[in-house]
């Protein structure tokens, strides 16, 4: 058996690994050191955008009450819907009061499909509670840098393509300051015990 496994070892698929490893690691790290550059204030800044009304929408939404941030796209079939669900089932959860103290922000990385109608109808499944953004191309990567969210435009052949993306939910305190964040795939539960915990 194990002859069997280092026959399948080969010098060749031996480096196509390392190097896979490499880049997996130097990657990770490389990410850890920019959201480590101030580990007070990680995330967030001053942005100005377009709300899914139409009307300008800048960092001062995030003052008075809790505030989640959610970077998506309206064309994502799967993570983005899911993780909203998640977002608006956690705080549906909340005590009446909890409620009134929070908010959603879902800010789009596919400016050039996701106007402000579209993401008005887009959204009208998540309310009362979520707030569409979207902007230029250049508003819109100044207000994801601000989160430093990773993103890049994936070519789908036919006319088409897709946005990868990093996939964290940041919580931002009454004065629009970084809490904490969350990966995309945490439960209701859990959201809605760190939420229950701080709000």
């Amino acid at each position: 058996m194990f002859k069997k496994i280092f026959k399948l070892v080969t010098p060749k698929r031996l480096a196509i690994a390392l190097i896979f490893i490499i880049i997996v690691y130097t990657g990770s790290i490389g990410f850890k050191q920019k959201i480590n550059v101030d580990n007070n204030k990680p995330f967030g800044g001053s942005f100005e955008l377009i709300d899914h009304n139409g009307s300008r929408i800048t960092d001062d939404f995030l003052k008075g009450s809790f505030t989640l941030v959610y970077f998506g796209f309206t064309y994502c079939t799967d993570i983005c819907p899911i993780t909203l669900d998640i977002i608006v089932e956690a705080i549906d959860s909340l005590p009446n009061k909890s409620k009134e103290m929070i908010k959603v922000l879902f800010v789009t990385l596919d400016p050039l499909r996701d106007d402000s109608e579209t993401l008005g109808s887009y959204l009208l499944n998540y309310q009362p509670f979520v707030t569409g953004a979207t902007g230029s191309p250049k508003e819109v990567k100044d207000a994801a840098d601000k989160f430093l969210v990773i993103y890049e435009k994936i070519d789908l052949g036919n006319n088409d393509y897709s946005i990868g993306h990093s996939g964290y939910i940041y919580l931002m305190d009454k004065n629009g300051n970084y809490i904490d964040h969350f990966n995309y795939d945490i439960s209701i539960k859990e959201l809605y015990k760190k939420l229950n915990s701080i709000i």
